[in-house]
This record gives structure tokens, C-alpha cells and sequence, in this order.
């Protein structure tokens, strides 16, 4: 019945753990701008914590939602998923709904994820005419017009998202995986490093910048994102870690270490076409010829099982040096 009494209930229960430090409850504001509350939570013994709270009182009904992190190592995690579950919280009166820019934005969102760009756009769109401040209407719009190849469109839109929410890191992300794509990785590494700045080291972040680093020649920086990215990551993410460590070091023409490396992810059974091309082409420029044809045919034949629309530019490159790897091999025999 009454929202600040039933958070200060939950926050004195949570304290009364001495294990359990309690940070005073903060007021948050869901996509549907109602009122929520979130509370920090530090365990002395597994780490940290965020719990959401929405209180009802209308209906004197409370959603509670925990998350725990047991170790530092999974805070960037922690945030990320926390982050997903309070933006995608919804409370519906029925007939209510389809007058709500959030309804169009999620489905915007189902739409995209089934690609039908094409009526994602028009679902995101009508989210904005109801609402032109909805940043991750924006942000959905435009990762549909760039999957649409209609780049200006997306850019804009991508803009106008970063111009509303300045202090957004995921609209500067989005638009710095936007600019790399579309090869301007000056821009992408500004708007990477913003990102970073707004909302720390997360394992994304890092491994983009890494890649837009390696692209532009800064090899020692490429690879010093990869090692605070292993930092801050472990577990099942290491191998695409690693993968992105090697691509560094072939840039670079370390072609023993790439090799070395690649190896290392190809042991653990990652057998992804990324590893294999980049193996591949190591081997090769080693004067491997018969192994390095073998991981570039194996490379291909996962690549075009794949399909994809729109490669990065990590990986068209990995495809253009393969290729004139094989090339050449082809001209010798």
C-alpha cells in the first residue's frame, strides 16, 4: 500500500545480515516512466548486488528482482543483464496498451528479432510519434535502416539518440559499432571511448575497441584492450577474447604468435571460421601451404553456412586475406 514503506522494510531485512551492506534505496524510472526503486547491495562473502523493486499500490502488489555477482570479474556482467531486466519491465492496462509508445518499441523489437526490418521500422516509428525522446526507439529504428543498407537514415537516427541521452553509453556504442562498420573507425573509437568512460571496462566495449584498434595500426593498444578484456571476462567468453588477441598479432605480422594463439583457441574446440581463417592465413604466410589450405577450405565452408548480410570489418578482412591466401596457393600447385 505504500511504496516507501515497504522499500524501507526490504532494505532494513537485507541489512539485518551483518555479511550485508545496504546502499539507501534510489529512485529509478522504468521506460513506462513509472517509479521504481534500486538497491546496492555489498556481501562480504560473494560480492555484489542490485535488486530491483516495483510497489503497486494500487493493486498492493510488489515485483522484486536480486541479482548477484560473486566475484569482480562478473560486475560488468552483473550491470549489463541488471540493465536488460528494469528497461524491459512492463506493467499493462489493457486498454491502454496500443496507445503506449513503449508497446510499439517492443514491438519494434519482436519484429527485428524475427528480421522484418522493414515493419520493425514501422512499429519504431509509430513508438516515436508517441514519444520522440524514447532513445532505444531510436536506436532500434536505426539498427533496422542499417540492416537495410539505407545508411543516412540510420545515422540519423543513431544522432539523434546520442543528441537526446549524451551520458547513454549504449546509444554511443551503437553508434561507434555503426561507424566502424561503415569504415570510419576514427569516429567509431570516439564514440567507443565515450561509451567506456560512461559505463566501464564491459567485455563488449573492450573487444570493439580492440578490433577498431588492430584496424587502425595500433597493435600495443589492440592488445592491451584484449588483456583488460581477459580481466574483466573469464569462462565461456575467453576463446572469442583470445581469437581477438591473435587477430592483433597477425596485423602486426607476428605470424608465429598469431598462429600460436589461434591454436590455443582451436584446442579448446572453438572451432568458429574466424579462428580457423586467421590460422589459416598464419600458417600460410609461415610457408605452410597443405595445413593452411585445409583451415581456409574448413573456414569458407562454415563463413558461407552463416550468411551473413553484413560482415564486419574484422571479418571482411579475415575473408579478403584468406582469400588471396588461397590464391596464391592455387597459382603455385
Amino acid at each position: 500500500r505504500d511504496r516507501v514503506s515497504y522499500v524501507e522494510t526490504i532494505s532494513a531485512l537485507l541489512g539485518s545480515d551483518p555479511l550485508v551492506t545496504v546502499h539507501p534505496a534510489q529512485t529509478i524510472s522504468t521506460l513506462q516512466g513509472m517509479a521504481a526503486d534500486e538497491v546496492e547491495l555489498e556481501l562480504m562473502i560473494v560480492g555484489r548486488g542490485r535488486r530491483f523493486i516495483f510497489v503497486d499500490e494500487e493493486s498492493e502488489a510488489a515485483f522484486n528482482a536480486t541479482l548477484i555477482a560473486q566475484s569482480p570479474i562478473d560486475y560488468g556482467l552483473l550491470d549489463a543483464v541488471y540493465e536488460v531486466m528494469a528497461e524491459s519491465f512492463r506493467l499493462w492496462d489493457s486498454d491502454e496498451r496500443t496507445l503506449s509508445a513503449v508497446h510499439h518499441l517492443d514491438e519494434g523489437q519482436i519484429l527485428a528479432s524475427d528480421e522484418d526490418d522493414v515493419r520493425a521500422v514501422e512499429a519504431y516509428s509509430r513508438s516515436i510519434e508517441l514519444d520522440e525522446g524514447l532513445v532505444p526507439a531510436y536506436l532500434g529504428r536505426g539498427a533496422c535502416y542499417h540492416r537495410l543498407e539505407q545508411l543516412d537514415d540510420a545515422h540519423t537516427d543513431l544522432d539523434r539518440a546520442v543528441e537526446i541521452e549524451p551520458e547513454n553509453g549504449l546509444a554511443r556504442y551503437s553508434r561507434a559499432q555503426f561507424h566502424w562498420r561503415t569504415n570510419e573507425p576514427e569516429a567509431a573509437l570516439v564514440d567507443v571511448d565515450a561509451a567506456i568512460a560512461l559505463q566501464g571496462e564491459r567485455l563488449e566495449y573492450l573487444i570493439l575497441r580492440s578490433l577498431i584498434h588492430a584496424d587502425l595500426g595500433a597493435f600495443d593498444a589492440a592488445l592491451a584492450d584484449v588483456e583488460r578484456a581477459m580481466e574483466t571476462e573469464a569462462g565461456d567468453a575467453a576463446p572469442e577474447i583470445e581469437t581477438c588477441r591473435a587477430f592483433a598479432h597477425l596485423l602486426a605480422e607476428e605470424y608465429a604468435v598469431a598462429l600460436d594463439e589461434y591454436n590455443a583457441v582451436l584446442d579448446q574446440d572453438f572451432h568458429t571460421f574466424d579462428a580457423l581463417f586467421g590460422a589459416g592465413i598464419a600458417l600460410a604466410k609461415m610457408g605452410a601451404a597443405d595445413e593452411s589450405q585445409a583451415l581456409l577450405v574448413e573456414a569458407f565452408e562454415q563463413y558461407y553456412e552463416e550468411e551473413l548480410d553484413q560482415p564486419s570489418p574484422y571479418v571482411a578482412a579475415l575473408v579478403l586475406m584468406a582469400q588471396e591466401q588461397l590464391d596464391a596457393i592455387d597459382a603455385v600447385e
